[in-house]
């Protein structure tokens, strides 16, 4: 929709976003995640939950 309108506002999602989801998130659109769960209640420390966020959005290519 927003493609459509020729918007330029980004595309947030805040709930749910979990290592496992988010790459799905991404793909779909979402510019801007909101994972405060994942991070701070996550099974990691939060800075071991941020970088498995990070690596799941933005894998490396092969």
């Amino acid at each position: 929709m927003l493609d459509t309108r020729d918007s330029r506002a980004e595309l947030e999602v805040d709930g749910g976003i979990k290592a496992d989801n988010v790459a799905d998130v991404v793909a779909r659109g979402a510019q801007v995640i909101v994972a405060g769960s994942s991070v701070f209640v996550g099974e990691g420390s939060i800075a071991a939950n941020i970088a498995a966020l990070r690596t799941r959005m933005n894998p490396p290519s092969e």
